[in-house]
């Protein structure tokens, strides 16, 4: 059986990541890989809706890391799909009998460790796979605090569930590690696709558009819904997308946070440690946000309440506009000292 290292995760697409480089020989943390894929992100589409209720995402699309990470550090990662189930688990196994530590793409609703009360059908639910032991797989799942175990049936159906984001099988593993003097160039790159995609994106639903246009249509949410339990849906929905699904606890805003605490230090740059400050406390805003909303669920959908969300959520759009202005700006000064 192959050695393998558990390591706890605050998310788990760049946790998953993280850990198999990691294990592989290469470490790097699970903030340095959201960071340089410049994952962090905001989208409020009124016209896409998961479970009849409009999508709000706080980060990049699920897949982003995987895929833009091997291009920035310079590694080989494998990526496949299946359409025959069989084969998929066919495949699985062999690549486990030679000794490969996977990334799978899941259900997490399917995966029989969780309990029946955590259960939610999230299709994009990334674990690692070390291991198999009779008909059960050892898992590591990047949000667990240790390992654990999932019968064969059970995997096959959280690897084939359908719906939006179907996982189609996707299995992953590294084939090469990172070239390590591309650091920072990758932090560079990785930092100023994200400034450009939170300001420039000319749609009023991504970036710090998204933020105000959010701000202003919940206000409108009310007269167009009518029925409260529709409401406390909606609000508690954008809640529960920054909460609950990811990191918790606008965790998104702190891993970035982290990161820009990494580039410091790597750097030798105080000003990225002010950034990172500056990033920490618009998490905590965040997190007001968040406790508001669900005070607004809770309290039979004040209005006055529904007042004060729109309010936070425009302070918002004014602090991540000015941050990632002012971030985008200081890399773009010291571009040349950071790719050297």
């Amino acid at each position: 059986m192959t050695e393998f290292k558990h390591y706890h995760s605050a998310h788990c697409e760049s946790g998953a990541v993280s850990s198999l480089l990691t294990n592989n020989g290469f470490a790097i943390s699970e903030a340095a890989l959201f960071g340089i894929s410049g994952a962090i992100f905001f989208v409020h589409f009124p016209f896409i809706k998961l479970f009849n209720i409009p999508m709000t995402s706080y980060r990049d699309a699920p897949g982003s890391i995987v895929k833009r990470t091997p291009k920035l550090l310079d590694f080989k990662i494998k990526v496949l799909r299946y359409r025959n189930e069989d084969k998929a688990m066919k495949d699985l196994d062999i690549f486990l009998s030679r000794g490969k530590v996977l990334g799978l793409q899941t259900n997490a609703y399917w995966l029989s460790y969780f309990p029946e009360s955590m259960r939610i059908h999230f299709n994009i639910h990334n674990i690692i796979v070390y291991g198999k032991d009779n008909d059960n797989y050892l898992i590591s799942d990047p949000v667990s605090d240790h390992v654990t175990v999932c019968p064969e049936k059970d995997l096959k159906k959280a690897r084939f569930s359908k719906g939006v984001l179907a996982p189609k099988g996707k299995l992953y593993y590294i084939e090469s590690n990172p070239v390590a003097n591309n650091l920072k160039k990758a932090f560079f790159t990785g930092i100023t696709h994200a400034c450009k995609r939170m300001l420039y994106i000319p749609l009023p639903y991504c970036g710090v558009k998204g933020i105000k246009y959010l701000s202003r249509v919940m206000l409108k949410w009310p007269d167009k819904l009518k029925k409260e339990h529709l409401l406390q849906l909606y609000v508690g929905n954008v809640v529960r997308m920054q909460e609950e699904v990811g990191t918790g606890g606008a965790g998104f805003r702190f891993m970035y946070a982290s990161f820009l605490q990494e580039a410091s230090d790597l750097f030798k740059m105080d000003e990225f440690n002010i950034f990172s400050e500056e990033m920490t406390s618009i998490g905590d805003k965040w997190r007001e946000f968040a406790i508001s909303g669900a005070r607004f669920c809770k309290n039979k959908s004040d209005l006055n309440s529904l007042n004060e969300l729109s309010a936070i959520l425009e302070e918002l759009s004014f602090l991540e506009k000015e941050f990632f202005s002012n971030l985008l700006k200081f890399v773009t000064k010291h571009k040349k000292s950071m790719c050297v």
